[in-house]
């Protein structure tokens, strides 16, 4: 759910998501056909009256997001037995219309990868997850070390930075 929340909200301007993305997340996962015409502006609504008061505000958090997704799965899903399975063909179905758009995120590449494997879902950045069989690129960079010849100052340091003498008249 956060990932599709960052999808769609425009993160460097604030940390709510506009009316207009909300609508584009409905266009996108292809969900128009099971809402009326004003009928997303008006849960839009409702849901930020109830976070934010009777603000002008016309953008949601993500626990208005959360709301709002939640009112969709019900709509769109609603032979699902509970509102976790609604959830979870909800976002289903958002990531296969994310895929089919063409976003080719890490954690979309990252899934298909582990779907591939037939696994179960693990926790990305436990060690049993790194692979045996790295490519060249994913190695450590090795630093070739010049060694140069300096001789030692008086304090016998020979890292030390040789600056000119001074003359004194």
């Amino acid at each position: 759910m956060v990932y599709i929340f960052m999808q769609y909200a425009n993160l460097r301007l604030s940390t709510t998501i506009s009316v207009q993305s909300l609508k584009r997340v409905i266009k996108d996962c292809g969900l128009q056909p099971y809402f009326k015409e004003n009928e997303v502006e008006k849960k839009i609504e409702e849901i930020s009256h109830r976070f934010n008061g009777y603000m002008d505000i016309k953008s949601l958090s993500f626990h208005g997001f959360f709301s709002f997704m939640i009112f969709v799965a019900n709509r769109r899903f609603d032979k699902e037995p509970t509102l976790q399975d609604r959830l979870t063909s909800l976002i289903k179905t958002c990531i296969g219309a994310l895929r089919n758009k063409g976003v080719r995120s890490r954690r979309l590449r990252r899934e298909e990868v582990h779907e591939g494997f037939g696994g179960g879902k693990k926790i990305y950045m436990l060690p049993s997850r790194t692979y045996k069989h790295r490519s060249k690129s994913c190695g450590p960079i090795k630093i070739g070390y010049q060694n140069v010849d300096r001789n030692a100052d008086r304090n016998n340091n020979k890292n030390s930075i040789i600056f000119p003498q001074i003359i004194q008249k």
